[in-house]
């Protein structure tokens, strides 16, 4: 809680992808199993015997700003209920810068104020053996920084093509919004035609069945005009007949 309370005012860096990790840690575990393991385990608690840890830490091209208080209370957050066994470390330290601000209420009264201390660390490694004793040397060993050098440039380029494979994804992602956008204009075409083409079907019928009417009228008319002539040429027979008899 302390360590938490202490805290609240970190702001977190914005990722970048481009850049190597400022911290690289590996935690390394052998097993060491004993020769009579076939007989099976006797004591479960001297399993953990068997392993051997080792933790390898590369600190490169670090700069931070930290309060002398929230230092302190480092040791509050390692700090354990159970005393562990000592951690065998490798640390790694290239081109690290540390500013520590004094946040604390000075012990004299009379005191001007807190300097901050600026600590520029250029190659160092601090080894960490069994018994718990840290020894402070310079940084000699290249095949510790090769394999993080290669391990660092692999990383990269699995971000690049990360990265890569986000922008194909959103490329993907807008070309596919885009044929959706085509196909509802599409299907919002094809609905407007099937509309406009009911409609004209519609009036076209409409059309038809005028016609329709037009022509049984004009075959009634035309029925009634021949039924006219016959009567009439029957009625001029007759009158031709009846004046052919009164001339007799």
């Amino acid at each position: 809680m302390k360590f938490g309370a202490r805290c609240r005012a970190w702001n977190m860096a914005p990722y970048n992808p481009e850049s190597p990790p400022c911290i690289q840690v590996r935690l390394e575990e052998e097993l060491n199993a004993p020769d009579d393991l076939e007989n099976g385990i006797k004591d479960k608690k001297n399993v953990l015997s068997w392993f051997n840890h080792k933790v390898d830490v590369l600190v490169k091209d670090l700069t931070m700003q930290l309060s002398m208080s929230t230092v302190i209370g480092l040791n509050d957050l390692c700090e354990d209920e159970v005393i562990p066994r000592p951690l065998p470390m490798d640390i790694s330290v290239e081109n690290v810068k540390l500013n520590l601000i004094e946040d604390r209420p000075p012990v004299n009264i009379t005191s001007p104020g807190p300097i901050p201390i600026n600590l520029a660390i250029g190659k160092m490694k601090i080894e960490r053996d069994k018994s718990g004793i840290f020894y402070i040397q310079p940084n000699t060993n290249s095949s510790y920084r090769d394999h993080h050098s290669v391990h660092s440039s692999t990383r990269k380029e699995r971000d690049r093509e990360v990265i890569s494979l986000q922008v194909v994804l959103q490329q993907l992602k807008m070309d596919n919004d885009s044929l959706k956008k085509q196909l509802n204009s599409a299907e919002k075409t094809s609905e407007s035609n099937q509309l406009r083409a009911k409609h004209e079907n519609d009036v076209l019928k409409t059309y038809l069945k005028a016609a329709q009417d037009d022509i049984t009228t004009l075959l009634d008319e035309k029925r009634t005009l021949l039924d006219t002539v016959r009567s009439l040429q029957q009625q001029l027979t007759q009158a031709e007949t009846n004046k052919n008899v009164g001339n007799r």
